[in-house]
């Protein structure tokens, strides 16, 4: 298999796969042979990430060749118009050629948040909340209660949108990812597993832009 080594003054080796790359981060003590040998020694693990990788992608491409886009976890066929405006009727989008989608996103998005604000106010409310289009996040919290959240999401179902509001909600009163955390995230959504694997496998998705340059 291919891979690519990074070596540095760590002391123990790394292996990610990451957009169908082995990388291997060892100690500049290890040799090349120790290196293939810890390679061998997790082939299985690192093939089945690879045949993720390929699978994602696989996904990927259908749906960019497919003309649909993804709303609020619905797939809709797209419709191509003129001027500036975007309708949503039934399992289509009319998207004018001179529309902002992102403008558009935002708004759908905005709209579903400040919902979720109110339902949610009995339990805590951020001091504020800022909206970015992000490929790295889905949300984040300030320990000042301030949150950030991405966009994208809009494309995603309800409950989804749901999950990472409350995810983020909680971070204002526990700051970290122990047991505690996801103790209060399971009693307030006790359904906020099958949202996380929602997104583990349809985030690649969500994440592309509509014009998929």
């Amino acid at each position: 298999m291919d891979y690519k080594i990074v070596r540095s003054h760590r002391k123990s080796i790394g292996i990610t796969v990451k957009d169908n790359e082995v990388v291997v981060r060892a100690p500049h003590y290890l040799s090349d042979a120790e290196v293939k040998l810890e390679l061998k020694e997790h082939q299985l693990w690192i093939s089945e990430k690879l045949k993720q990788h390929e699978i994602r992608q696989i996904r990927t491409d259908s749906f960019r060749d497919s003309g649909k886009f993804l709303l609020l976890g619905r797939e809709l066929r797209v419709k191509r118009t003129e001027g500036k405006k975007i309708t949503v009727y039934g399992q289509e989008i009319s998207i004018g050629s001179e529309s902002n989608i992102d403008r558009f996103l935002k708004k759908e998005f905005i709209s579903v948040i400040e919902d979720l604000v109110e339902a949610w106010g009995h339990i805590n409310k951020p001091t504020s909340i800022t909206y970015r289009k992000q490929r790295t996040i889905w949300g984040s919290c300030t320990a000042k209660g301030k949150i950030n959240l991405n966009i994208n999401l809009i494309k995603a179902p309800i409950e989804v949108i749901e999950y990472i509001y409350i995810h983020e909600l909680v971070h204002m009163e526990i700051r970290n990812h122990s047991k505690v955390f996801w103790t209060r995230v399971e009693t307030l959504l006790p359904n906020y597993k099958s949202a996380k694997k929602w997104l583990k496998d349809n985030g690649h998705l969500i994440g592309m832009d509509f014009m998929l340059k």
